[in-house]
């Protein structure tokens, strides 16, 4: 049988670390986006189109 490979302390803590990292990041994205959700609203009014004026010459 193969020798099982053994992950170094400091492989194991950067691995946690960068999960832990991630985690934060999606945590923090998703609070922003609710927080833009409640606070952005759009209300989109058509403007009346200008009718063509002849141009000066």
């Amino acid at each position: 049988m193969a020798e099982e490979e053994k992950i170094s302390p400091r492989a194991k803590r950067a691995i946690i670390v960068v999960f832990i990292v991630m985690a934060l990041l999606a945590l923090y994205s998703n609070v922003q986006r609710l927080r833009r959700d409640k606070l952005e609203q759009a209300t989109v009014t058509p403007v009346e189109t200008a009718s063509p004026s002849p141009s000066p010459r």
